[in-house]
Parts: C-alpha cells; sequence; structure tokens
C-alpha cells in the first residue's frame, strides 16, 4: 500500500546523542521504540522521505534542499 496525499514525508529521528534530556524525556526507550516504527512504516509503504538532522537551520535547509531538486 502506498499513500499518495503526501508529496514529501520529513522524518526527524531520536539523535545519538538524545537532544532531548533530562525532565524533558521521560521514556527514552518508548521514543526509541517510536522512533524504530517510524522508520519501519516510512520504509514499507515506500513513502518519499527526508531524513533531517542537527540543528533547526540545518534540518530546514535539508528540507529545502530535496525539494528544490
Amino acid at each position: 500500500m502506498k499513500i499518495t496525499i503526501m508529496d514529501l514525508i520529513v522524518f526527524v529521528p531520536v539523535e545519538v546523542p538524545d537532544l532531548i534530556t533530562g525532565s524533558q524525556n521521560e521514556h527514552p526507550e518508548l521514543r526509541s521504540e517510536v522512533n524504530e516504527l517510524l522508520y519501519e512504516w516510512i520504509s514499507d509503504l515506500g513513502l518519499e522521505a527526508v531524513e533531517v538532522r542537527g540543528a533547526l537551520r540545518d534540518r530546514s535547509k535539508q528540507v529545502l534542499a530535496k525539494i528544490s531538486r
């Protein structure tokens, strides 16, 4: 099955080291599990995706670079 409504998925994975730390991250193991599930779903559904990392400015540049191709 392929979703055709979306042109592009922007996937922001949990980074290593995790940028959300301390009290902001109450369930790190759950975050990791959700991260893995989302990655698998994107792959299994054959969706066009861009995986972005880094600071917000870097992520924005990565998305813009992908859509300008």
